[in-house]
């Protein structure tokens, strides 16, 4: 038997070593990270979402294209981008993660399976915290 020497690996960065990994995107100032006070935390939950649905048709195949739409508070400095959840979607009791956008409104193409879907939106925050997504407004659409 050879005897073999230990592989020597490089240390894996994590977020004590390196705050890029909290806030990814945060502002970047000669190479580090910054963000202010103000633009870290959790953001604040996106406000009058509305949905609405048309059919449409594409190459001889009907589609649902779901429109929500949704306001946000000017203020709050923490906000980075919304993300589209989607519960009930092709029987999937759960919420499913299915868009995100820095703007309203998501415009989502989906076939039509006569699912009652509950879309919420929930805010994500410049240093990547979460908004809770039990906690996110929702509005629910029939896929037919």
């Amino acid at each position: 038997m050879i005897p073999t020497r230990p592989t020597q690996r490089e240390p894996i960065e994590t977020w004590h070593s390196n705050p890029r990994l909290v806030s990814g995107r945060a502002n970047k100032q000669q190479g580090v990270t910054t963000l202010v006070t103000a633009q870290q935390g959790i953001p604040q939950p996106v406000t009058n979402l509305s949905g609405s649905k048309s059919t449409q048709s594409i190459n001889g195949q009907s589609w649902i294209r779901v429109n929500l739409t949704h306001a946000l508070n000017p203020d709050d400095q923490t906000f980075s981008h919304a993300q589209v959840w989607a519960k009930n979607y092709l029987g999937n009791p759960n919420f499913q993660l299915m868009s995100g956008s820095e703007t309203s409104p998501h415009t989502l193409l989906l076939p039509p399976t006569g699912d009652n879907v509950t879309f919420a939106i929930r805010s994500i925050g410049r240093d990547g915290s979460l908004s809770p997504l039990d906690q996110s407004p929702t509005h629910t659409l029939q896929l037919s």
